[in-house]
């Protein structure tokens, strides 16, 4: 099956465990990819890529990442994405491109991360497991297996437990720990190793998640966030049944703090037996808004 977006073929190829959508070069012809993205089930229609009217092919290939959870098994070269005019790590290299990158990754990890909780609720015990989980995640994506240098030694951009960047007063002017970090390797261009070992390195990407905790926890993590300044900063939330009556109030303090603060993104995700609400993180939502669904296909066919 192939349907034309943007002036390219796109070749939607469904087997038996997974459908790819593969993306012509600029010549049209069949075998010849920019982009080969994998889907798992659900698998995506005809009709929903063409009425999505995308303004490019990276925005066609966001989409299938963000909000499908694909996985791009091929993109383009530098040379080709250079006589393509398409955008890519590998033709980009400035820190600013680096760090839009970054960040492209970290909004496709966290969707991944609740789509796996609302299906798999108890996958994880406790919080410091799921922490765990996202970090691998994250680390599964190329642009962070990279080592960076500090002083003669090496790092990687992903960091757990790193030290708020400014103290707070309910901490007794102490710095707390973030949960996950993501750093570019600009941000340790001139460091030593002493800076890296008490955390006086300002991280560009924050992250903090929080499971099956109450209204007080979540406003703690956000003030990391808002008292340290961070460039992106992410406010995720995960309740389990035996907390749900949590739900309402985190979801409207989440919606407020996006409306307050430009530079924080909120995800999150309420499941019971029955019930679950959710909101991914993605640029692509004009609107957030509780989505409430039974727990069966209409659920999958949303999440898909």
């Amino acid at each position: 099956m192939a349907i034309t977006i943007r002036n390219r073929r796109v070749m939607i190829r469904k087997g038996t465990k997974t459908q790819t959508i593969n993306i012509c070069t600029e010549e049209n012809l069949r075998a010849r990819y920019d982009y080969i993205v994998r889907l798992q089930p659900p698998f995506i229609s005809e009709e929903t890529l063409k009425s999505q009217r995308f303004e490019s092919i990276e925005e066609l290939v966001r989409f299938l990442e963000v909000q499908h959870g694909g996985i791009v098994d091929k993109r383009p070269t530098a040379e080709n994405a250079k006589r393509s005019g398409i955008h890519t790590d590998l033709a980009r290299n400035s820190a600013s491109s680096w760090l839009e990158e970054a960040v492209n990754h970290v909004d496709i990890s966290i969707n991944h991360l609740i789509r796996e909780f609302i299906q798999y609720p108890y996958l994880h015990r406790v919080e410091h497991s799921i922490h765990c989980e996202l970090y691998r995640i994250l680390m599964s994506n190329r642009l962070f297996m990279t080592n960076i240098p500090v002083e003669r030694r090496s790092t990687q951009p992903v960091q757990k437990e790193w030290p708020e960047w400014t103290t707070r007063p309910e901490k007794g002017n102490r710095r707390g720990n973030f949960d996950l970090c993501v750093f570019s390797p600009k941000d340790f261009k001139g460091s030593v190793l002493k800076d890296f070992r008490e955390g006086r390195i300002k991280p560009p990407i924050v992250i903090e998640l929080g499971l099956d905790y109450g209204h007080d926890h979540l406003k703690g993590d956000a003030n990391k966030l808002v008292n340290s300044n961070i460039e992106k900063g992410y406010l995720i939330h995960l309740l389990r049944a035996e907390k749900i009556d949590e739900f309402e109030p985190a979801e409207d303090f989440l919606l407020d703090l996006e409306r307050d603060y430009a530079n924080i993104k909120t995800a999150y995700a309420g499941v019971t037996s029955t019930h679950v609400a959710f909101n991914l993180n993605s640029n692509a939502c004009a609107t957030y808004t509780l989505s409430t669904v039974y727990l069966n296909s209409a659920l999958i066919d949303y999440l898909g």
